[in-house]
């Protein structure tokens, strides 16, 4: 699944992608509305979302479970 960096705000269920991230997703990812990605604050959050609506200038993602970043490699 497709790993989308964002900046929510707390208690936000919407997050806004604009610019050369929103051209990424659209054009390179090749993702639209209603696919499914997991967000990430690099910070140790993600989510689960979709995607609401993809423009080339504009995406937005529908935050949905909160969940702790699992950073430990599946290969031992």
């Amino acid at each position: 699944m497709p790993r989308v960096r964002v900046d929510p705000r707390d208690g936000e269920s919407t997050v806004e992608l604009s610019g050369g991230d929103a051209r990424h997703v659209v054009k390179v990812l090749r993702l639209k509305a209603g696919d499914p990605v997991t967000a990430f604050d690099g910070k140790g959050g993600e989510w689960s979302a979709t995607i609401a609506t993809a423009t080339p200038s504009r995406v937005t993602l529908a935050l949905g479970e909160a969940r702790r970043a699992v950073a430990e490699s599946p290969c031992r």
